[in-house]
C-alpha cells in the first residue's frame, strides 16, 4: 500500500494505492485475478482491480464498466515515479465500450512537495 496526496486547481486529492491482483502485462506476475467494487467520482459502482508491473515500480488499475456519461467503457491508470522521484506521473486511459471509437489519453505530472522544476 502507498498513500499519496495531491493538490491540482479542483482541490487535494488523496489516493492510496493497493494490490487486488497478482495480474501482469509485462510476465512479473502470476495469472490469478480478484476485484472489488468502487463507487467513482460519479457516483458509479464499477468493478476494480489494481496491480503492480516492471518489478514493483509502476501501479496499474482498471475500472471496468462505468463511464456512462462518455457512452460507457473503462478507465485504466498507470501511475509511477520520474527523475529519482521528484516526478509522480500518472497515465490515464478511457477505453470506450463502442469499438468504433478511439480510446482517450491524458498524462499528468505532479511534482513532489518541496521540489522545484
Amino acid at each position: 500500500e502507498i498513500f499519496f496526496r495531491s493538490k491540482n486547481p479542483k482541490g487535494v486529492w488523496e489516493r492510496t494505492l493497493i494490490t487486488s491482483s497478482s495480474r501482469s502485462v509485462d510476465g512479473d506476475g502470476d495469472s490469478s485475478e480478484d476485484s472489488y467494487t468502487v463507487l467513482t467520482a460519479d457516483g458509479e459502482r464499477v468493478k476494480a482491480e489494481a496491480w503492480w508491473e516492471k518489478n514493483g515500480t509502476m501501479h496499474r488499475s482498471l475500472l471496468s464498466g462505468g463511464g456512462a456519461k462518455y457512452g460507457g467503457g473503462d478507465f485504466e491508470s498507470k501511475r509511477y515515479l520520474e527523475n529519482d522521484g521528484k516526478f509522480l506521473i500518472c497515465e490515464s486511459i478511457f477505453h470506450p465500450q463502442d469499438t468504433t471509437k478511439s480510446s482517450t489519453h491524458v498524462t499528468w505530472k505532479f511534482l513532489r512537495n518541496g521540489e522545484t522544476i
